[in-house]
């Protein structure tokens, strides 16, 4: 996997926002490699703010360093692109019992029976709060 890595090092060199940086800092992550899996995260999400998913593995990074404020933040700001999928909205709610927005927070317990369809993002999924 080593020349491989240096092939995606040497890619996200000539263009971080490229987005297989979200996949790369995910597999850093799972490496325990938290703080390069952090500074490629940050320099993709720089140049490309709207690749949702290196944002997602951001919110993991910081949750997994316990840096819940940020790990949070990352999250209402997915949030903010997918105001209807309340697996998200119950994940900031667990992070950030405080949180509110301009819909108005949703209780953690409501049942999933209103919801019509989901994202990808899945309380299984992320397994933000099951480390």
């Amino acid at each position: 996997m080593a020349a491989k890595e240096e092939k995606i090092k040497e890619k996200l060199k000539d263009d971080p926002g490229n987005p297989v940086f979200a996949e790369f800092a995910e597999y850093l992550r799972r490496k325990r490699q938290m703080m390069d899996a952090m500074s490629i995260c940050l320099s993709g999400l720089s140049a490309n703010p709207s690749c949702h998913s290196g944002r997602l593995v951001l919110a993991r990074i910081y949750y997994s360093l316990s840096f819940i404020p940020f790990a949070s933040r990352e999250l209402e700001i997915l949030l903010s692109f997918f105001p209807e999928d309340q697996s998200l909205r119950r994940l900031v709610l667990a992070l950030n019992p405080t949180f509110s927005d301009v819909r108005g927070s949703v209780s953690a317990g409501n049942s999933a029976e209103t919801l019509i369809a989901e994202t990808a993002f899945d309380m299984g999924d992320l397994d933000l709060l099951d480390e």
